[in-house]
Parts: C-alpha cells; sequence; structure tokens
C-alpha cells in the first residue's frame, strides 16, 4: 500500500482572489452572483444598515442590495439564514435561486 503526505499537497497560504481561481479551475458553468452579509452607512439617517455585497463572477461587478431574513441556518444542507432584494426583477434572492445579473 502506497503511503501519500498530503500535507506538502496543502497550500500555506489562502487564495487571494477566490472567485477568479474557481472560474479559472473551470467550476463555474455559467455565472454566478456572488453574496456575503455586509454594513453600509446611512449619512443623512447617521446609522448603519444590513445589506448583502453582491459580485458577479462574469462581469465582476459589484453591488449592495437589500438584506433579507430567509430563517434557514446555512448549516448541514439547510436553507441560507438570509438573501437580498434584486431590484431589477422585483424578487427574492436567496441560496440557490436562479436570477441575472442586473448589469
Amino acid at each position: 500500500m502506497e503511503q501519500i503526505n498530503y500535507e506538502k499537497l496543502i497550500p500555506t497560504q489562502p487564495e487571494q482572489d477566490v472567485v477568479g481561481y474557481a472560474y479559472q479551475a473551470g467550476a463555474f458553468e455559467r455565472g454566478y452572483l456572488i453574496y456575503k452579509a455586509d454594513r453600509e452607512y446611512v449619512p443623512l439617517e447617521d446609522r448603519w444598515e444590513q445589506v448583502v455585497h453582491v459580485v458577479c463572477s462574469e462581469c465582476e461587478r459589484e453591488f449592495h442590495a437589500m438584506k433579507i431574513e430567509a430563517g434557514g441556518c446555512g448549516h448541514g444542507g439547510f436553507a441560507a439564514p438570509f438573501g437580498w432584494w434584486n431590484e431589477a426583477t422585483g424578487e427574492s434572492v436567496i441560496s440557490g435561486n436562479e436570477t441575472a445579473c442586473p448589469y
């Protein structure tokens, strides 16, 4: 039985451009909208607002969208904890939903 030391194959530094790396590796057969929770300052109201930071894997444009609570926990295959409101289509987008990039 052959012994392989996998420790040498593990990168010591994480990828800086994860989307670019996944695209080069052929992980994307089509464009994806990748999103994460974020905050945005509203100066006229002097407060921080919960938003979603969205990046398009095709055109690489970034934008903020209104955050929508989805009720899931995001672990173990359960529904995502949040999504975002797509103003272009007037529908909510939660993990697994298909929608087009607004650009």
